[in-house]
């Protein structure tokens, strides 16, 4: 059996051998090799096959293959964005922010914006919010714009507040603040739409720019092993830049866009509709229900632990929302709707009774806190849930002061949800947290703390088994999405492989995010393979060659 250098024409055939292939379909949970051919599984064998005449053998060497892991909630435009801006995310003092905010000024013009994003002032000695003040001792008069790392609070300093008019009288726009000191003065943050106040001076990224975001976004994740995303918040600028790379053959994933705008914005492309090639669509429309709870921006039935008086905010307000997803439905377009507290999922999924059309796979994005009575309106709406386990290994430092003792019960209920009968489509939410599924998988079993994972960790009993995990990065994500891959490997289905040095099943779960990615392979062709990979490396098909059609 030998092995080819590199499989040119569509139409080639070959075989998978010697690997433990992981199908996720209960029929033959494991095959001895499958077959590709045109982009596609053509055959699956339980035991070696005899490969037709001239037909290439790439040996997996013992290596484990996984239906393509899929993550259903990334910003890929976002995950590219943080090589050209300051990355705080991580950092553990004001210090550290400090010394990596003035690195960055150093190597900008005389003027120009510093923006960064990624803090976290849970992760600080002092956990509460900085301050404007703070930042005008460390980058003296530029503009700063520092995103925190959920996106929905900005950091900003006196010069940006100026350029904005933002000022003690300036009123709290509808669906978000000013934090302000005792005498009104604003201090420097701002609450999900008041970003929009400084965000409209921010300089827009180039053609150009905005390609390479893609592109290493896109990158990044075909690295840790994923065959495909919901992108989650695509611009129409964004849409055209992806299909750009796509008529060039060089969209290494299958991408399903939710678009974000006003409808208004919107329309044009939603009532021309676009034809879906093999890895880009349209698949709906992102909708913000509300905030955050690491800025207690996220809506919540009974107050904040931690701030008696705050409930958090509605981003858009309940008519608005049923109003709007209504209209998209009528359009032909279900929606994804941001959704954290238990007040917004009610919401959100009042809303998604009013839209509901047959054909439509409507979803919920993230359902941190759940109203038990909500669960049975999940599976009789047809709602998917799509979640992201990392989010709790992230916040569990914190968000038990956010949520008191007994709401902490009702936090990020996966397995609730998935024992109702709810399809559970798993994501990372990148760049809010690492894009690797690795890390996600191994907060859904462990629920342990932070990225450093203990195992049985702190928890509810809301914990996956890995199958359920796996299950919600293939088939959830399937379900949720539907499209071209299936979330199995399967006689027909599109021959979309995640390939690891490791078992899963047989590796403890603390260790799951030292997984080695050896291939991401898309459509029957390899979008990432890596370079110490042996056989691998020269074997596989190149997705920079003629692609399948798959």
């Amino acid at each position: 059996m030998s092995v080819v250098t590199v499989l040119r024409k569509p139409s080639d055939s070959y075989l998978l051998v010697n690997g433990n292939i992981l199908t996720l379909h209960e029929a033959t949970a494991c095959a001895a090799a499958v077959r590709v051919c045109h982009g596609q599984i053509t055959e699956l064998f339980l035991s070696p096959p005899k490969p037709k005449p001239h037909e290439p053998c790439i040996d997996l060497a013992g290596a484990t293959v996984l239906p393509g892991l899929v993550d259903a909630h990334v910003h890929l435009a976002g995950l590219g964005q943080l090589a050209r801006t300051a990355d705080l995310t991580g950092l553990t003092s004001l210090e550290a922010v400090a010394a990596c905010l003035r690195r960055a000024s150093a190597s900008l013009r005389e003027g120009e914006w510093l923006i960064g994003r990624g803090w976290d002032q849970n992760l600080w000695s002092q956990p509460v919010f900085p301050t404007a003040a703070w930042l005008d001792q460390v980058v003296d008069t530029r503009p700063v714009y520092l995103e925190r790392i959920d996106g929905h609070a900005a950091w900003v300093n006196a010069t940006a507040l100026q350029l904005a008019g933002i000022h003690r009288g300036t009123q709290d726009p509808p669906g978000g603040a000013f934090l302000r000191a005792p005498d009104s003065a604003p201090t420097g943050i701002l609450i999900d739409t008041a970003m929009t106040f400084v965000q409209r001076l921010l300089p827009s990224p180039s053609d150009e720019e905005l390609q390479s975001d893609l592109s290493r976004g896109l990158q990044a994740c075909a690295q840790v092993g994923l065959t495909g995303v919901h992108e989650m918040g695509t611009t129409p600028a964004m849409f055209a830049a992806l299909a750009r790379l796509d008529e060039r053959g060089e969209l290494p994933l299958r991408v399903a866009c939710y678009l974000l705008g006003e409808d208004a914005e919107l329309e044009p492309l939603l009532l021309r509709g676009v034809q879906p090639s093999a890895r880009l669509r349209i698949a709906g429309v992102k909708l913000y229900a509300d905030g955050a709870l690491g800025s207690r921006g996220a809506a919540l039935e009974e107050p904040y632990a931690d701030a008696p008086t705050q409930q958090g905010l509605w981003v858009t307000d309940p008519v608005t929302l049923r109003r709007r997803a209504q209209r998209l439905a009528g359009w032909g377009y279900p929606v994804a709707i941001h959704a954290i507290g238990d007040r917004a999922v009610t919401a959100a999924l009042d809303a998604i009774a009013q839209a509901s059309r047959p054909g439509l796979r409507h979803r919920v994005e993230h359902v941190q806190i759940l109203n038990p009575h909500d669960l049975p309106r999940f599976v009789s709406l047809g709602v998917a849930a799509s979640v992201q386990p990392q989010h709790w290994a992230d916040d569990l430092p914190w968000v038990a002061t956010r949520l008191g003792v007994t709401r902490m019960a009702r936090a990020y209920p996966w397995r609730s949800l998935l024992a109702a009968g709810v399809r559970l489509a798993c994501g990372s939410d990148a760049p809010v947290a690492a894009v690797s599924p690795w890390y996600g998988l191994c907060a859904a079993l462990t629920r342990g703390r932070g990225r450093a994972f203990v195992a049985g960790g702190t928890g509810t009993g809301e914990q996956l088994s890995l199958t359920e995990a796996l299950r919600g990065y293939t088939q959830g994500a399937a379900a949720a999405c539907p499209g071209a891959a299936t979330g199995m490997i399967a006689i027909g289905a599109p021959a979309d492989f995640t390939v690891v040095q490791q078992d899963p099943y047989q590796t403890a779960p603390e260790w799951v995010p030292q997984t080695r990615v050896l291939a991401s392979i898309v459509g029957g062709q390899a979008s990432y393979v890596d370079a110490q990979a042996g056989g691998l490396s020269t074997s596989l098909p190149s997705s920079a060659t003629n692609r399948p059609s798959a």
